[in-house]
């Protein structure tokens, strides 16, 4: 049997503008999840978003790498590292045994993403999936 560890998802929207006399209203969308009891702040249902809320919430350190041809953000927590690059349309996960997982950047059905997520944190992070 598979161990899963179990969150929830809130959604909440709100009406926000840009900042401006000119700009219209439009509705935002705010996420938050809630994980063993304490509750982070998402932002916006993406890959990225949630990788890195559980991610640090299990105890990995993110840090801003820069190189030459690329930046990234390395996930570290003792021996183990996961880089995590972004292409033009999909993000890339490399752990240090060099297992590579690809998201797109965003996912229409909610399902979808849910299912990449887990699928990055199984495979890259080396974490139980969460059962959202």
């Amino acid at each position: 049997m598979i161990m899963t560890k179990t969150a929830v998802l809130e959604i909440d929207y709100e009406m926000t503008d840009g900042g401006c006399n000119a700009c219209v209203p439009f509705k935002a969308e705010i996420a938050r999840l809630i994980i063993d009891e304490q509750t982070i702040a998402v932002g916006e249902l993406t890959p990225e978003a949630l990788i890195m809320a559980v991610a640090l919430h299990e105890g990995f350190k993110q840090e801003m790498k820069f190189d030459i041809l690329y930046d990234y953000l390395l996930f570290s927590r003792s021996d183990q590292q996961v880089k995590q690059q972004e292409d033009f349309t999909q993000w890339i996960y490399t752990n240090n045994n060099n297992v590579t997982v690809k998201t797109k950047k965003f996912y229409q059905e909610k399902s979808e993403l849910l299912e990449h997520v887990n699928h990055v944190l199984v495979e890259c992070f080396d974490l139980y999936p969460v059962k959202f």
